[in-house]
């Protein structure tokens, strides 16, 4: 897989699914979402040892405009509200921690502190938001139902009714019924055709020997491209005595092409029951999830 995308790939990536979306049903949307916003909410939640200390050691008041000025409603003046005021007020430590005196030098450095941690944060925000869409629209990209909709193609035919015979060499193998075609792939009782992309073939033929001598059988595809003509072998398979056995071939296309299966044996006959022929098209490549990583010492008994 390749690198985790920044930012801005990932804002790219998000904005093409949902320009292009699968045609999947809603409640995969919503099951997609739950690991990609728990993955959100941990990096949102997480904290670390610099954040307690700021915390601790941050003094009171420094973003108010009005340091010194006495105000005019002394007794109606409100309480100050946050988790920094209810520590003051509960811990007496730390309220002669939060106003402790300080020269001015010292609390511009702090209030230069506070403006870069919030445009930290909300560079967090961005950061784990792009990488929960990211994550979402990733997840439903690898759904089973969205995976056949993005591959180039696919079809299936099965069924055999044929006897082999050693006479001729190579012959050409039937699939009797059709199951499903779709996009760039089609078969048609011997030949096959594939489009763009890449695809995968396979072929199989069961066969039952009616001799009282094994029999070799062998498959191929027989491939016909840009390139010309070419031969995809699978390796020969002994058929036992009175027995029955299946052939197989592979293969992996990443070119428009047409042909078919081949059969050959080396003597007797071989009489087929039943064969498939599948072609599917491999789905483009998924990204890699995006991981918000929590670091912090207080966050390692949930990881």
């Amino acid at each position: 897989m390749g690198e985790i995308p920044g930012i801005f790939e990932r804002v790219n990536f998000v904005t093409r699914m949902w320009n292009n979306p699968c045609d999947v049903p809603w409640i995969l949307y919503v099951e997609t979402a739950k690991p990609a916003a728990l993955d959100a909410a941990i990096a949102i939640a997480c904290f670390d040892i610099g954040d307690v200390l700021r915390f601790v050691f941050r003094p009171a008041g420094l973003r108010s405009g009005r340091h010194g000025r006495k105000s005019r409603r002394g007794g109606n003046r409100r309480r100050a509200k946050g988790i920094r005021a209810l520590l003051a007020r509960k811990l007496p430590p730390f309220k002669r921690l939060q106003q402790r005196k300080l020269t001015q030098g010292v609390k511009n450095l702090w209030i230069i502190d506070g403006i870069g941690q919030r445009l930290l944060w909300w560079w967090l925000i961005a950061d784990v938001a792009s990488g929960f869409l990211y994550n979402w629209t990733s997840m439903i990209y690898k759904t089973e139902q969205c995976q056949m909709q993005l591959a180039p193609g696919a079809a299936l035919w099965v069924g055999n009714s044929q006897v082999f015979i050693p006479l001729g060499g190579w012959s050409p193998v039937s699939f009797n019924l059709k199951s499903y075609s779709r996009g760039g792939a089609a078969i048609n009782v011997f030949v096959y055709v594939t489009g763009a992309g890449e695809y995968n073939l396979v072929a199989s033929v069961h066969v039952t020997n009616g001799f009282s001598d094994p029999i070799e059988a062998e498959m191929r595809f027989r491939v016909q491209d840009e390139d010309g003509v070419r031969h995809i072998e699978g390796g020969a398979t002994p058929i036992p005595a009175e027995g029955a056995g299946s052939v197989m071939v592979t293969a992996t296309l990443e070119k428009p092409s047409s042909g078919w299966a081949e059969l050959r044996i080396n003597g007797g006959a071989l009489f087929g029951d039943d064969g498939a022929f599948a072609i599917m098209g491999t789905p483009p490549e998924m990204p890699p999830p995006v991981k918000h990583k929590c670091n912090s010492i207080f966050w390692e008994p949930f990881q």
